[in-house]
């Protein structure tokens, strides 16, 4: 297959590029698709000597993996290859506080102390907590003779997978390439090789959707290539940030398996290290599968 020489720049792609979005872009975010071996963020506090010990390495593998300098600087932001999935460790979600009581129905033959002695309690705390006057009861009364607050912890709310026919998301595919300027051939190639066209897919480190969009991915192409925010769990804005993402790969790279390569791995990590064997094996399979799409 003939690949195509890199296309014009636009004036929209210069304009990307004088604002420094491809620098970020190829910095900041690691690719689309995160199917191979693990990446993570670097947050502030973190060392390299804690992290390959939370992740079963070494200081001098971690260092060879990204090219870092021998002082060992890492920055807060920045992508650092461990070599395998990480553990997502996941974060408490929030308590609060339900009331639990006991009560007593008033019978023949009961009085407040007696009451009280049963549930072994102060029958003076009784009193207050129900009014009543003294130690008179009446059969038949609800007495609160115990009450306590117990730590409930609130069921965290995930986004419901949204269920849509493979044949739906291939037309919105194929729709969104025609409109982008991708040959539909290979994004199509491209769906089908991450979801199979099932938008209900969630990876293991967090991928999203028929285009297996990672959330920092989608942020990013919201924010500087389609102006607004997306819902990467809603089928139409996950197949739209995947088609954007990849055709300004396209642009950048004029390459199909640089791109397709970039969309995998990460178009920073690519060009500095060159293609990890999986990520050949990737770009290898999606090539193959256009002429199933008609390409």
């Amino acid at each position: 297959m003939t690949e195509p020489t890199t296309p014009a720049r636009t004036p929209l792609v210069r304009s990307l590029l004088r604002v420094l979005l491809v620098p970020v872009l190829l910095a900041a975010v690691v690719g689309a698709s995160v199917g191979g071996p693990g990446w993570i963020k670097i947050r502030r506090g973190d060392t390299l000597s804690e992290l390959a010990l939370k992740y079963g390495t070494s200081v001098e593998a971690l260092r060879e993996l990204n090219d870092l300098p021998g002082n060992n600087l890492i920055i807060a932001g920045q992508w650092l290859r461990i070599g395998k999935v990480p553990v997502v460790t996941k974060k408490a979600t929030p308590a609060k506080l339900k009331r639990v009581v006991r009560v007593h129905t008033v019978r023949s033959g009961d009085g407040l102390i007696r009451i009280a002695n049963k549930y072994d309690a102060d029958w003076r705390w009784i009193a207050r907590r129900n009014k009543v006057s003294g130690t008179v009861v009446y059969i038949g009364q609800r007495l609160i003779v115990r009450e306590r607050f117990v730590r409930v912890t609130a069921a965290k709310k995930k986004s419901a997978p949204q269920y849509v026919s493979k044949e739906y998301a291939r037309s919105l595919v194929a729709k969104h390439a025609r409109l982008s300027g991708v040959p539909v051939s290979l994004a199509l190639a491209l769906a089908y090789n991450e979801s199979g066209f099932q938008q209900h897919v969630r990876s293991s480190v967090g991928a999203v959707g028929v285009m297996q969009v990672m959330p920092t991915t989608g942020e990013w192409v919201g924010k500087y290539l389609v102006g607004r925010t997306l819902n990467l769990h809603n089928v139409h804005d996950n197949v739209l940030a995947g088609i954007r993402y990849f055709k300004l790969l396209l642009k950048i790279t004029g390459r199909y398996d640089q791109a397709l390569a970039g969309y995998y791995q990460g178009l920073a990590s690519v060009r500095k290290r060159g293609m990890y064997d999986d990520t050949k094996a990737y770009v290898k399979n999606i090539l193959a599968l256009r002429t199933r799409f008609g390409g």
